[in-house]
């Protein structure tokens, strides 16, 4: 009820700390390498068995998540995937993760998901084998699962030379079939009418418009390479079964690797004779 000495302290107030500094900013996206996860149990083997993930987006935390394009599904870091206070880990979810969130990035306040693997550490996924808990026949096991970047793709095969003109291209004349075929394989002069998409010329008898062609499986079912003898001519687009109808009928043919020309001098073809394929010289 009286006033009385007291000593009072006046001082000036703390100085306010500075801001923390802004965070870095993420690396762009197309510097975050994807990987490939090998090693999934059975029943996760269409999403962790073979399957390649890329980067998608950043969440807000910082890290990358990534997304297997044939499946849609995702591989994220969520620092708590419920909101109660789970570890930080990496998750394989079938959904996107919130991009805006701080964590439990599914908005589920649970932590259901196919796979994941503690890990504090947010800018990638653990590459090499690693023990994930995947959910595997109707709980979690542990599961050896591999991280590890694809493999390059080797580089473009180098174009192919272009063919020579077409007037560069020498004919000849063809003799000795039989007399089924003496029209157009006695006495008969090919010419180079073109080139089909493998590079080879193929050649016509201007006289019966038949073709002779090298085609390198004239069925597409894994023949032979074989220069070949027949009425109709070849795709200059398709890379075999160069008449297009899935069989080998033909009036004659020799088997060769040689796509530059039919083999000069005297050969053995086999050629369609009364009724069936004979040896002709």
């Amino acid at each position: 009820g009286s006033f009385t000495d007291n000593d009072l302290t006046l001082a000036r107030p703390s100085p306010s700390p500075p801001p923390s500094p802004p965070a870095p900013p993420s690396p762009p996206l197309a510097t975050v390498l994807p990987f490939v996860i090998t090693g999934g149990c059975a029943d996760k083997r269409a999403v962790l068995d073979g399957v390649e993930y890329a980067a998608a987006g950043y969440t807000a935390s910082g890290a990358p998540y990534y997304r297997d394009s044939s499946s849609s599904v995702y591989i994220y870091w969520d620092p708590d995937c419920n909101g109660a206070g789970e570890p930080a880990r990496w998750i394989v979810h079938a959904l996107a993760p919130s991009t805006t969130g701080a964590l439990d990035l599914d908005g589920d306040g649970q932590c259901v998901l196919a796979a994941y693997i503690d890990s504090e550490d947010s800018s990638s996924p653990p590459l090499g084998m690693s023990t994930w808990q995947v959910f595997c026949d109707g709980s979690f096991t542990d599961n050896d699962l591999t991280l590890a970047r694809p493999s390059p793709s080797p580089p473009p095969s180098p174009p192919a030379p272009p063919s020579p003109p077409l007037a560069t291209v020498l004919p000849f004349v063809i003799t000795g079939g039989c007399a089924d075929k003496r029209a157009v394989l006695d006495g008969v002069e090919y010419a180079a009418a073109g080139y089909t998409a493998s590079g080879a010329p193929y050649y016509r008898d201007s006289s019966s418009s038949v073709y002779i062609y090298w085609d390198p499986d004239c069925n597409g079912a894994g023949e032979p390479a074989r220069w070949i003898v027949h009425a109709l001519a070849p795709s200059t687009t398709g890379a075999l079964d160069l008449d297009g109808d899935g069989q080998c009928v033909l009036a004659a043919y020799i088997d060769s690797e040689d796509s530059s020309s039919p083999p000069l001098g005297m050969s053995t073809w086999q050629v369609f004779c009364d009724g069936s394929f004979t040896d002709n010289d």
